[in-house]
């Protein structure tokens, strides 16, 4: 699991919010779906969604923006080791 999936996972629990429940803050029909993908970190959302998430988890402005960056350079440098 990346940085990003850690703290979103972490903060929805923490503010006892279900992912059904925090879909419908960011006014997602399917939030539940969506948010497993990104708790898996199989999906790094776009900016726009990412300044949502940071919204209505009430973290700090660009945390998720950081780690989404974080996690991508991971993927990039696993893929760079692969041949």
């Amino acid at each position: 699991m990346g940085e990003l999936a850690t703290i979103v996972k972490a903060r929805r629990v923490e503010l006892g919010l279900s992912q059904i429940e925090l879909g419908e803050k960011l006014g997602l029909s399917d939030g539940r779906s969506y948010l497993s993908r990104i708790e898996a970190g199989r999906l790094i959302p776009s900016r726009k969604r990412l300044d949502a998430l940071e919204r209505a988890l009430d973290l700090s402005i660009g945390e998720l923006q950081v780690a989404a960056l974080s996690d991508e350079r991971s993927r990039e440098g696993s893929r760079e080791g692969t041949v």
